[in-house]
């Protein structure tokens, strides 16, 4: 993809600066005092533009400038009150903090689809271990967000000091305050009315502009922590209130007294599920439990920008993650009620294990304070071995990891998190799998698929090992994705495959084999569902902190996401507009209230229980 006109008026802009910024040290001396803070202000629109553009986070650099030029404004001020060269050194300072924004908030929208979120600093120590994958999934023009950096040094290189007057030193800036002030407001009001805002809570980047929405962000960071306990318990009894009585569930004790084995594959996406190349599975192994068991194609991906950590705390605590905040950083020891201490009431050993580090997304915390009483990571899993994607290879992991299961007492939850179907999806080595997509092959997509028959085959092989010891019979297992999509991945390409994505954002796979039942359900379901549908199927009533519901074949189903997206069976809630999913076609709001209204009370009462960790309700 080549520079577009938009990219080019740009770079141009940015190279036209250092030129204004030496004839500002000519001509008569009223033009100098006041052409001498052009290039700061020119730097400050030329990051703005620069970031919308090469982010993704609108098409056109003129349309995005509108919403944060008044906080450009406010950035500008602290530069325009400093005299002499401290006023140059204060622009190139100001430039560089903005482009490394942008250049950061360029890797994550195209990696996480979002700006960086506040919570994003507390995991600066991990950016090492994912960055080759990051890099390698980056779009090369992604680095023409540097450009302000350049253009800031080539500026700074050649301007010279101006002398300013007073009187326009003060009137530059009264009015540089002056246009700043309106964002400031702004942000002060939305922080004070953030509750009942979700219209500009949820908004998307592209509408508000990346300097407004981080603004949004700590405005929204900061006035979410100051909500009383008090109104967290309204919050949650609210929505335990809105449930429908609770009738005898179809499935509650079909599987009771096995042992629970989860499988969370990393972004393995629903489609992956019937994918075929030349009329051969994709995921043969699971397509035969889908087959065999309880399969659900319409799971809802509803994690935020924490992802696979998300997706960790999805799956345990059966709440919703934190709207632009990783709960894995700003709550990495949970007190809330989880599916492993609901097990161990219920006489179950529980572990966890994954072949990464515990210090990574809080896991050794977070692990500990879901309940398992052992918790397995990479350092206890030897030296050596095949890598994948993130990792151990998953088949070496799993093979590293059942002699643990083996001596584990019965019944057990056992939650194993692989990793090798992780970003930037390289080829499999050829130690590991020859199998190759068709046509795909040698894409990114084709590498995704080729990794996936991979993991299917480990998946395939643990069975086998457990069906050996004549364990497999008595276990319930458990096969979903922790989230779904992938970054680079093309998509337009599913076609080759068979498949498409279908209406919903991003869907996960939900099999469970073992459980006695069978069928296949194409309602919409959430990640939040899982926890509370297998202990019901174990004869286990689901904690009362739970906003999951126990999944059946002929329940209606909703799904709702901390982005303000909702589905059910027949109608989806695109943030602010209501669209009947069999047409696509959109229909008046009020077919959507009842999903609307579901939305707000269960994202209220998740917040609430997570960020006041209540327990008991």
């Amino acid at each position: 993809m080549g520079p577009s006109i938009a990219e080019s008026a740009v770079l141009i802009g940015l190279a036209a600066t250092p030129w204004l910024a030496r004839e500002a040290t000519r001509g008569p001396r009223v033009a100098r005092g006041w052409t001498a803070l052009a290039p700061v202000a020119m730097e400050i629109v030329g990051a703005l533009a620069a970031t919308a553009r090469y982010a993704g986070l609108t098409a056109s650099p003129v349309s995005s400038l509108t919403a944060p030029l008044s906080i450009a404004c406010a950035l500008a001020a602290p530069v325009a009150l400093l005299p002499g060269r401290a006023r140059f050194v204060g622009a190139l300072a100001t430039v560089l903090a903005l482009a490394v924004l942008c250049l950061g908030d360029a890797v994550y929208t195209w990696t996480y689809g979002a700006v960086i979120p506040p919570s994003a600093v507390g995991m600066v120590g991990q950016v090492p271990s994912v960055a080759s994958g990051i890099a390698a999934s980056l779009p090369w023009h992604a680095v023409w967000a540097l450009a302000p950096v350049v253009a800031a040094a080539v500026m700074l290189a050649v301007a010279r000091p101006v002398p300013i007057g007073r009187a326009r030193f003060v009137a530059v800036a009264a009015l540089t305050v002056a246009a700043g002030t309106p964002a400031l407001l702004g942000v002060r009001e939305f922080a004070r009315t953030a509750s009942t805002r979700s219209d500009i809570a949820l908004r998307p980047p592209m509408e508000l502009g990346f300097l407004t929405t981080h603004a949004r962000d700590l405005a929204l960071l900061v006035a979410r922590r100051q909500g009383s306990r008090r109104e967290a318990l309204a919050a949650a009894r609210a929505f335990e209130a809105s449930r429908p009585p609770a009738a005898p569930h179809p499935w509650f004790g079909v599987a009771r007294g096995k042992s629970a084995l989860f499988l969370q594959i990393e972004s393995l996406n629903a489609w992956a599920l019937d994918a075929t190349v030349d009329g051969e599975r994709v995921m043969p192994t699971l397509a035969g439990l889908c087959a065999r068991g309880l399969c659900f194609d319409q799971v809802l991906d509803q994690t935020d920008v924490g992802r696979s950590s998300d997706g960790d705390h999805l799956i345990m605590t059966s709440l919703h993650p934190l709207a632009r905040e990783a709960v894995s950083i700003s709550f990495p020891d949970p007190v809330v009620p989880s599916l492993p201490r609901a097990l161990a009431g219920a006489g179950y050993a529980t572990l966890s294990a994954i072949a990464d580090h515990p210090t990574f997304w809080n896991a050794g915390r977070r692990h500990r304070a879901y309940g398992f009483a052992q918790s397995v990571f990479r350092p206890a899993l030897g030296d050596g071995g095949a890598t994948l994607g993130f990792g151990l290879a998953d088949g070496v992991f799993f093979e590293r990891v059942a002699p643990r299961l083996a001596r584990l007492p019965r019944p057990y939850l056992a939650w194993l998190i692989t990793l090798s179907l992780h970003a930037p999806y390289e080829p499999v080595p050829p130690e590991l799998g020859s199998w190759r997509a068709g046509s795909l092959h040698g894409s990114t997509l084709g590498n995704y698929l080729e990794v996936a028959r991979y993991v299917d085959g480990a998946i395939g092989q643990l069975l086998a090992r457990l069906d050996a010891a004549g364990t497999l019979a008595d276990t319930l297992v458990v096969v979903y994705g922790d989230h779904g999509e992938g970054a680079g991945l093309e998509l337009d390409r599913l076609g080759e495959a068979g498949v498409s994505r279908g209406d919903l954002p991003s869907r996960v796979p939900l099999v469970i084999a073992g459980a006695g039942v069978s069928g296949r359900s194409s309602r919409p379901a959430g990640q939040l569902d899982v926890a509370p549908t297998v202990l019901t199927l174990l004869g286990v009533p689901p904690p009362r902190g739970f906003v999951g519901t126990p999944l059946d074949l002929g329940a209606e189903g909703v799904a709702v996401r901390t982005d303000g997206h909702a589905f059910d069976a027949a109608h989806a809630w695109l943030r602010d507009r209501c669209v009947a999913r069999a047409t696509g076609a959109e229909v008046d709001e009020s077919e959507c209230a009842a999903l609307v209204r579901r939305r707000e009370l269960e994202l209220a009462a998740s917040s609430a229980i997570v960020r006041h960790q209540l327990r008991e309700f």
